[in-house]
């Protein structure tokens, strides 16, 4: 996530306002993909909010529809 970052930020220099998003997904992918290591549920719901966010900025830079999600979601 840190290579991709850095790529999109040399490409607009919008992406730099997310470079802890970024960073903070790296880190949970980094951490959890090893045996042993597990994400709490605050870890995965905070990863969860973390990756919609950047979703959500990268689908509007890309001029793409916002998906909507159910209620309650």
């Amino acid at each position: 996530m840190k290579y991709l970052h850095e790529k999109c930020q040399s490409a607009d220099s919008e992406f730099s306002g997310h470079k802890t998003d970024f960073l903070s997904l790296d880190e949970y992918s980094a951490d959890i993909r090893y045996p042993g290591d597990a994400a709490s549920e605050a870890d995965a719901k905070d990863a969860i909010l973390i990756a919609t966010r950047l979703r959500a900025f990268i689908r509007a830079k890309l001029g793409l529809d916002q998906p909507t999600t159910p209620e309650g979601s």
